[in-house]
């Protein structure tokens, strides 16, 4: 898949992730087990089945003015906002995927381990949302020589607070990969929360089926307890 696709999807899941732990109505309808239970079938879906159950159109529209506008330079991109009102949040992808591209695709072979391979995927998009912030800071400085430069700065400027937003997001994320580098391996950790979780056993069944902890605590501190207890 597209790794400007993939970013998409993965977005998407994170959005559908928050969306499900934070329902009032889920926690009402649903025991604490169920609930978990959706929240890992979220994560358990392929990025194939969360595109085509709800990406297919949106994917459609990209890929094409892809194909269309990938030759196109950073200003001539910005310029068909206003030229061809085309809408700005589509254009600002394209920019994002041009500057995103060649950096995520030497990211494959480089290295074998996934954990090393997700953190050189997000210091891409992390300098390829620079990249956006920096070309609409500058972009809104030529608003004046515009048709309409008030139009052009209003259109602009709600991009680059939208980028920019973004730009502190990916920031984020790319600093827990970065501390997720630096721990023991995937393996070692899965082992040794497995062994804390067959001693607490009795312990994690108390917290996964209790009626009270259900209806007292969200769902969010009601997993974390959960977590806590099995030594996660």
């Amino acid at each position: 898949m597209d790794p400007f696709i993939q970013l998409l999807v993965e977005e998407l899941r994170e959005n559908i992730l928050v969306a499900t732990i934070e329902s009032k109505t889920l926690k009402e309808k649903l025991t604490f087990k169920e609930h978990l239970n959706l929240c890992e079938h979220v994560l358990d879906m392929t990025q194939e089945e969360i595109k085509s159950e709800f990406l297919e159109e949106e994917i459609r529209e990209l890929q094409g003015g892809w194909d269309k506008f990938k030759s196109y330079s950073v200003d001539a991109l910005i310029g068909l906002i206003f030229k061809q009102n085309i809408a700005s949040s589509l254009i600002m992808s394209f920019i994002f995927r041009k500057a995103m591209d060649p950096c995520w695709r030497k990211c494959l072979p480089k290295f074998g381990r996934p954990l090393q391979r997700k953190l050189c995927k997000y210091e891409c998009v992390v300098d390829a949302a620079r990249t956006v912030v920096a070309e609409l800071r500058g972009s809104i400085s030529k608003c004046n020589s515009m048709p309409d430069p008030v139009q052009c700065q209003r259109k602009l400027q709600g991009e680059y607070l939208k980028w920019a937003k973004k730009l502190q997001t990916y920031t984020v994320k790319l600093k827990k990969v970065q501390i997720d580098a630096q721990k023991v391996s995937l393996k070692q950790t899965v082992k040794r929360a497995t062994s804390v979780a067959r001693e607490n056993k009795e312990y994690v069944k108390l917290v996964e089926e209790s009626k009270i902890l259900r209806e007292k605590l969200s769902f969010k501190d009601h997993i974390a307890l959960y977590n806590r207890v099995r030594g996660l």
